[in-house]
């Protein structure tokens, strides 16, 4: 499953959160468990190449304290 970056707000972290609960508060942990493949521009993450994500690195970019980064979840078919 691949990553995405949820938030497309480049306000900053305290103005995007009053308006939306997963705005990127630009605090980097994904952009220190992945430098080569995250950055933090603008106050939001931006992955510059999906292809460096090292999957083993997949849980520690999902510790983002808004769930503005994560992977897709396929919704349980039931």
């Amino acid at each position: 499953q691949g990553i995405i970056v949820f938030c497309r707000s480049r306000d900053r972290g305290p103005v995007s959160r009053k308006v939306c609960k997963n705005a990127c508060i630009a605090c980097g942990i994904c952009s220190r468990a992945c430098p080569e493949a995250i950055v933090i521009e603008n106050n939001l993450a931006r992955i510059t190449d999906y292809k460096k994500i090292d999957p083993e690195k997949i849980p520690e970019i999902e510790k983002c304290p808004t769930d503005s980064i994560g992977r897709l979840k396929k919704e349980d078919e039931g």
